[in-house]
């Protein structure tokens, strides 16, 4: 197997899993603290039940685009299903759950090509306690499931991704914190919008050659990205840029004057 700076794979293995963990338990802190702002009552208003009495009024162009995202996800493949959202809305979970990353990846044996599972540490999934991904894909597969428990999962996804990327507060927060928001999308949902999370470390997927070795000898068809250490140095640190930008003007005119 390849090494990486220096690096075997398993090290670098251990080495990207000791970080996420100590960014992970970070980011869950800062959610939690955060949890006020991620209310949907927050930003739907009369929307949800238990809010404001009379909320409604100043957000209904936000509520208007929530639904209008919630009818395009759910007419289009893999749900086909043309309910119609009726408010007020009754959520159940609001308590927030990350996960790690994943996307397949085709690599090319002896024994012919395999599609594996890629899990990336440091790009974080986010979801609703109950409503989790991996739950919806079974729910997507398993012929003649529930519709209502379909139609709670793709509602909390959408929900989520609204509070996060939709209040101003709340993504300035987690910019501030040094968190990069995107939203992502999985080829199994459709068009249905993710929320992840990432730290601004750069992680690499190991080469072809390496996967194999590395699934051959798990027996696991999944395998995971790892950190370049030699890459830490160049990592950005917007809070730094901002403060030596400031000191770089100041400087300047001291020198004019």
């Amino acid at each position: 197997m390849e090494n990486i700076n220096g690096y075997t794979p398993i090290a670098l293995r251990k080495m990207t899993r000791s970080v996420a963990q100590l960014l992970t338990l970070q980011l869950q802190e800062h959610l939690t603290a955060l949890a006020p702002l991620m209310r949907p009552a927050s930003f739907l208003g009369d929307f949800v039940v238990g809010s404001a009495k009379g909320s409604q009024s100043s957000l209904s162009r936000t509520a208007s685009e929530f639904i209008e995202t919630f009818h395009g996800v759910m007419r289009s493949k893999p749900f086909n299903d043309d309910d119609e959202l009726k408010p007020p809305l009754d959520i159940s979970s609001t308590r927030i759950e990350v996960h790690p990353f994943q996307y397949r990846h085709n690599v090319t044996r002896a024994e012919g090509a395999k599609t594996v599972a890629v899990v990336c540490p440091l790009k974080l999934v986010l979801s609703y306690s109950g409503y989790g991904f991996t739950g919806l894909s079974s729910l997507v597969v398993q012929r003649g499931a529930p519709r209502e428990a379909v139609r709670l999962h793709v509602l909390h996804a959408i929900l989520l991704n609204f509070a996060v990327t939709r209040q101003p507060g709340c993504a300035k927060l987690l910019q501030g914190l040094r968190y990069q928001v995107s939203t992502c999308a999985l080829p199994e949902f459709g068009g249905l919008p993710v929320t992840c999370i990432d730290f601004g470390i750069p992680t690499v997927r190991p080469s072809d050659e390496t996967i194999v070795e590395l699934t051959d000898y798990s027996g696991m068809d999944q395998v995971e990205e790892v950190l370049d250490p030699a890459a830490i140095s160049g990592i950005r640190d917007p809070f730094r840029e901002r403060v030596a930008a400031v000191v770089g003007v100041l400087s300047g005119l001291r020198g004019a004057a």
